[in-house]
């Protein structure tokens, strides 16, 4: 034995040993061998890489990109519709069928990636069927490998093959030349697994046998009584706005947990979703507040005289103030100043040169020589002007300079809570009205009276005129929810929440959690964990509405999405 042989070999024992203990990831084994031939001198640095020019390997990477392309464009999931539809539900025709797609995608793309695409696919239609994975994801696998033997392409030793032939002065196999005999295995392949194979496969469900067999959370937290699919009519101001632009979620107390657009399912849409007249939503919550936005007994359109709109503008009595260069205000966020529980003050506005900045204030971050709009009590000016280092408002700002260095009363709109209104009693803070239509409320006139820089613990009546600011495509928002329609939508399982990139799970806290006695809304635990609380099991009953503001407890159950 020579000793380039001895090397060989030991390179490829070391290569056998690390693929089977897997030590190391298989591709950074793949590439420590080739680093350790061209080391040793078997073969030189030159030849050592003209694998990476050579067309066999640039044609196999191309079907690993193929088959990953098609898996996250959403085509398996197309896929498995069709096949439900076409194949029945009966176990001979979803094997035949299962077989049958594996093997003609097989022939055109990798079998391996064709394999990873279905996997997720066939163990779903176990689920929706009743039929065990198990006995689906063999026919699976022999349709990959069959089906890899019917073209060329089908399988990376074809291409390799091929290429030597064509190397060699030879003529390399065609696209289809394997076609006749692959073909006559694929078919006598299914046959042999539909008529004695099928009767050899496993029973068992591995993923029900471990998670509970019995044990239906759809069920337990009795999903299907509170969820409701709200319809958007085919004129609905809310098309091509956002989920979030639409409000329907923190308006209604809605949790939005999937999307409907004709025969797609889109579970857990991002805020980010743009919806279209039309549109189907699958809901959890109570409805009662949908009826009563859609009946107008949240906030209605108000015909205040401007007359009536300019004396609560002179209520208000703001002043301004420039933000000096060495003010503490610099470079952080203007909600950190706390102003309305250190001062009962309230920034309305900030002005920069010629532009106007009066939309998400308390995010704002100002600049030396930014003016601010305050509402300041009088007796708490100097005290606010210390403690932020501003300079000015000496003096209030006259109504003819408010409107002229402020636009105002633009985005000023007034709204009236009507008789039997479901916010009259209620606080601002229960109201939620700027997380719910986001727009703050700048004065309450309640009989004859303007109440000014109304606090989160001040109520509402019936009657009351609110003064707030909002564009007016914000308060369409309010507006369009009359035009929603809702219909009760049974839940049998949790399939229409679930899909390959979304799932369903049923979680508790550690003992050692942080979280405890936190709720959901202080957590912001949506945005922070990508997880939508669906329901909660607290002391043995399920709660599946208001989730937002329940403390989360140790012995807790969560149903995410």
């Amino acid at each position: 034995m020579t000793l380039e042989i001895a090397l060989v070999y030991l390179i490829l024992l070391g290569a056998l040993v690390l693929f089977l203990t897997e030590w190391v990831r298989m591709d950074v084994t793949a590439l420590l061998v080739l680093l350790a031939v061209g080391l040793s001198g078997l073969v030189s640095p030159g030849e050592a890489i003209s694998g990476f020019s050579n067309p066999a390997v640039i044609t196999v990477w191309a079907m690993f990109i193929i088959s990953g392309g098609l898996t996250l464009t959403g085509v398996a999931d197309l896929l498995g519709q069709r096949l439900v539809r076409v194949a029945g539900e009966e176990e001979v025709g979803l094997i035949v069928g299962i077989m049958l797609t594996a093997a003609i995608l097989s022939a055109f793309m990798n079998n391996v990636g064709v394999a990873a695409m279905m996997l997720p696919v066939v163990i779903q239609i176990g689920r929706q069927t009743g039929h065990p994975p198990s006995r689906l994801l063999m026919p699976l696998s022999l349709g990959c490998l069959l089906g890899g033997l019917t073209t060329l392409i089908g399988t990376p030793p074809n291409i390799l093959v091929a290429d030597q032939l064509r190397e060699y002065g030879l003529r390399p196999f065609s696209l289809f030349e394997f076609t006749p005999i692959g073909g006559a295995i694929l078919v006598a392949g299914i046959a042999f697994v539909t008529l004695v194979g099928r009767h050899l496969l496993p029973r068992r469900d591995p993923m029900a046998e471990e998670a509970g067999a019995h044990r239906d959370p759809g069920s337990i937290y009795a999903l299907g009584e509170r969820l409701y699919t709200i319809r958007l009519a085919p004129d609905s101001p809310l098309d091509g706005r956002t989920l979030e632009e639409s409000r329907i979620g923190a308006a209604l107390g809605l949790n939005v947990v999937a999307l409907v657009r004709g025969e797609r399912t889109e579970p857990a849409p991002p805020s980010s979703t743009k919806l279209r007249s039309g549109d189907r939503l699958l809901a959890l919550g109570r409805t009662d507040r949908l009826g009563a936005a859609r009946d107008g007994r949240v906030l209605v359109e108000d015909d205040t005289p401007d007359a009536a709109v300019e004396q609560m503008l002179r209520a208000l009595d703001p002043v301004e103030a420039r933000v000096t260069p060495d003010s503490p205000l610099l470079g952080q966020r203007l909600f950190r100043a706390n102003l309305r529980e250190r001062h009962g003050a309230r920034i309305l506005a900030l002005r920069r040169g010629e532009e106007i900045l009066d939309r998400d204030v308390p995010d704002l971050r100002p600049e030396p020589g930014d003016a601010l709009l305050l509402l300041v009590p009088p007796e708490k000016r100097e005290a606010v002007r210390e403690a932020l280092g501003i300079d000015g408002f000496e003096q209030p700002l006259a109504p003819e300079a408010f409107r002229r260095l402020y636009a105002l009363p633009r985005n000023l709109v007034t709204l009236r809570v009507p008789e039997g209104s479901v916010l009259a009693g209620n606080t601002l803070r229960r109201a939620r009205l700027r997380e719910v239509l986001g727009v703050d409320v700048w004065a309450i006139e309640r009989e004859g009276r303007t109440l000014v820089m109304p606090g989160p613990d001040d109520t509402l009546e019936a009657g009351d005129r609110l003064l707030l600011r909002g564009t007016p495509r914000e308060l369409e928002a309010l507006l369009a929810l009359r035009k929603l329609t809702v219909e009760s939508h049974p839940l049998s399982s949790l399939d229409a929440l679930q899909s390959r990139k979304v799932g369903v799970a049923e979680v508790i806290l550690a003992p050692e959690t942080s979280l405890a006695g936190r709720t959901p809304r202080d957590l912001d635990f949506r945005n922070r964990y990508g997880l939508t609380i669906l329901a909660l099991w607290k002391k043995g009953t399920a709660r599946r509405t208001e989730l937002r503001d329940l403390p989360l407890q140790l012995g807790d159950g969560i149903l995410v999405q």
